[in-house]
């Protein structure tokens, strides 16, 4: 096609198939580009926006019909692999991403992988899954329990509530992302639970689990109508 410069996403390319085209393509130059897709992708159609909420309708569905079911002598492994059939039995092509199911002491990771473990009662059990329908993703985090944990975990509980909710009311156009995290780490710092949390608040989501923007401290990025966000703030006491 004669041309003499090309653009690729730099982050998207392996150093194999970057070599290949340096072979292939000895009279064009290569430019790397950052996040130039990804930026466009930040902002959703209406009709995403309706995908999306359709896939969180269906992965919100397939957790309730789970946990109807749900028994403590079920394993982590098959808490998830029941929530990834009833998914599929809904109508999705697929998960969005590993199912998280993690009991006990375990539920303070929040990236566990699940495990032969039980699913034990009178302790909290975090359960973080999504969907995928129609090509686009949904993220869902829930704590369930089989009979009562201890006062702690109630307390831990609404500080991460009052947390989620003043985040979600900071949201708005113009609003810096960072704004909406250092919102979530305030409300939980008057808890004296400031160490408790170990990630960010939020992303983007869409086509994939991760996107634009980030919803972090060091979040820059203008929210903008049509951007599609988690808020997830968590405390995690056994790291405290």
């Amino acid at each position: 096609y004669g041309i003499t410069r090309l653009a690729f996403e730099h982050n998207r390319l392996s150093f194999f198939e970057y070599e290949h085209l340096c072979q292939k393509f000895t009279k064009c130059q290569l430019d790397p580009l950052d996040q130039l897709v990804e930026l466009q992708r930040a902002v959703k159609s209406r009709d995403e926006v309706d995908k999306i909420g359709k896939s969180t309708t269906l992965n919100s569905l397939a957790f309730e019909k789970v946990c109807s079911r749900a028994v403590p002598e079920w394993t982590e492994l098959r808490m998830a692999a029941e929530i990834e059939y009833e998914m599929r039995f809904l109508g999705a092509t697929g998960k969005a991403f590993d199912t998280i199911v993690a009991s006990g002491i375990r539920s303070a990771l929040p990236h566990a992988t699940p495990g032969h473990s039980l699913l034990l009662r009178n302790s909290p059990i975090i359960v973080d899954h999504g969907a995928i329908l129609d090509g686009y993703a949904s993220d869902m985090t829930r704590v369930i329990c089989f009979g009562r944990p201890d006062a702690a975990f109630y307390e831990l509980h609404e500080a991460v509530k009052e947390a989620q909710v003043a985040a979600v009311a900071t949201v708005k156009a113009g609003v810096r992302a960072g704004i909406v995290d250092q919102k979530a780490r305030q409300v939980l710092g008057e808890f004296n639970l400031e160490e408790a949390f170990t990630h960010s608040t939020g992303h983007g989501i869409g086509l994939e689990i991760h996107e634009l923007p980030r919803v972090n401290s060091t979040g820059d990025v203008r929210l903008v109508s049509g951007m599609v966000i988690t808020i997830e703030p968590g405390g995690c006491i056994e790291w405290v």
